[in-house]
């Protein structure tokens, strides 16, 4: 993944791929093409990549930006889409998938098959995705402090299997400052998407996201400004 200049005065002005969300359906549906391409733009080798997706604070809509763009992912590139719920999960929330009940550390730690090794765990662990054409669901972990047990390495290449298999693998990730674990996965990443709630973060807490994912060794794409409203005339809307 090509590296991104990292001079950002304004981290939404300066370093935004396109707002999203409080639009029509089709429209926001293309916005998700749009976010893609961008990203891979980036990707200048064509290869298998990882992309992390992750928000300064919870609720401004990091979760609903990365299951949009695994959608449009699958829907351009052709090929299934990892997308990967980093999230310690939490029974009372309503999820829009249904991950496997293996998480992908369970399964990688164990090797599922002696045969397959790393790859045939990895498919133990997940299953597509049934309202979202092309996309395959996984957990990362199944339990609260199971993260922690991980090496960096064994995540390295937990991922690098994933790599073997997806084109594009999507990690949904919480943020920083709720679960640190998502610096060590923007390590681990090819870039990562800052997800920027229109009206919800502080540029401060945004900017300082941004330096803390750099200073754990990860690279930022870009940001997405999300739930942004359009004052433009619906006349004017129709015809963009």
């Amino acid at each position: 993944m090509a590296r991104v200049a990292p001079a950002l005065e304004d981290v939404v002005a300066d370093h935004a791929f396109a707002p999203l969300a409080r639009r029509p359906a089709a429209r926001a549906h293309k916005a998700f093409v749009h976010l893609f391409h961008a990203v891979k733009a980036m990707n200048r080798d064509d290869a298998p990549f990882v992309a992390q997706f992750v928000a300064s604070t919870r609720g401004e809509g990091a979760s609903a930006v990365a299951a949009g763009f695994a959608e449009a992912a699958a829907a351009q590139w052709g090929g299934s889409v990892l997308l990967i719920d980093c999230a310690t999960p939490d029974p009372s929330a309503v999820a829009p998938f249904r991950p496997a009940p293996q998480s992908l550390a369970e399964a990688f730690a164990r090797k599922i098959s002696p045969q397959g090794g790393a790859q045939a765990a990895l498919q133990s662990a997940v299953q597509p995705a049934t309202s979202r054409g092309g996309v395959v669901l996984a957990r990362l972990t199944a339990a609260e402090g199971a993260f922690s047990r991980l090496d960096l390495s064994d995540l390295g290449r937990l991922l690098d299997a994933a790599r073997q298999v997806f084109p594009i693998i999507v990690l949904d990730c919480p943020p920083p400052s709720e679960s640190p674990e998502s610096l060590a996965l923007a390590r681990c990443c090819d870039g990562t998407v800052l997800v920027v709630g229109a009206g919800e973060a502080s540029r401060s807490r945004v900017l300082q996201t941004r330096a803390d994912i750099e200073r754990a060794g990860g690279q930022v794409l870009g940001c997405v400004l999300n739930k942004a409203r359009s004052y433009a005339p619906r006349w004017l809307i129709r015809r963009l």
